[in-house]
């Protein structure tokens, strides 16, 4: 019987996805980017091994915001570049262009997901991210915004 190495190789898997890591947002617009000096706020990611969990973060206010993240695996996106007089979607999509010069399509693109997450503060602040991670990695970038007027960039 191997029982030893079979519990050893559960309690890794479960440590594994119990991994958590950290993130900044970076207010880009918005009220809090007029904030000297800049506030970076921090987020943790939780269950970073999986393809969704918990995330927190708190605000320069100290508003505790909770909610959770998912990504789309192994879903493949791609980025495109938008010149300044192309025309974009509305919400999410227009701020990680503002952000980044691009915007999600659908296509051949392996080791690339889109994930989105939503927290919500204890005071009524509504955050919804959007954000792209390379497949097998705890790495990635994205936009996210509030319901007060916010746009941040993320990084993880």
């Amino acid at each position: 019987m191997k029982y030893p190495q079979t519990a050893g190789t559960v309690l890794c898997a479960f440590l594994l996805n119990a991994c958590a890591i950290s993130g900044d947002l970076y207010p880009v617009e918005g009220p809090l980017s007029k904030s000297q000096p800049l506030p970076v706020i921090p987020i943790k990611i939780d269950g970073v091994t999986g393809n969704s969990g918990p995330t927190s973060l708190t605000l320069p206010s100290g508003e505790k915001c909770h909610g959770r993240w998912s990504v789309v695996a192994p879903r493949m996106a791609g980025i495109v570049r938008h010149s300044s007089a192309g025309t974009v979607s509305s919400g999410l999509d227009t701020a990680f262009i503002q952000i980044h010069g691009t915007s999600f399509v659908n296509m051949s693109a392996p080791g690339i997901n889109r994930g989105q997450a939503m927290l919500t503060g204890d005071q009524g602040t509504v955050i919804e991210a959007a954000f792209l991670v390379g497949s097998g990695t705890a790495s990635g970038y994205g936009a996210a915004k509030d319901n007060r007027g916010n746009v941040f960039k993320l990084l993880f």
